[in-house]
């Protein structure tokens, strides 16, 4: 794990996991996912 993010409490990275993932959430339209890529990425 990178050092940096060891500095961090855990509350704060549980915050940036968060905060992380708002943001792709807000951007999920730019993410294409179909049944033939989403096995790829299970089968991988």
């Amino acid at each position: 794990m990178n050092k940096n993010l060891r500095q961090l409490s855990i509350a704060q990275r549980i915050q940036l996991v968060g905060d992380i993932w708002d943001s792709i959430a807000d951007e999920q339209s730019a993410i294409a996912l179909t049944k033939s890529n989403a096995r790829s990425w299970i089968d991988d």
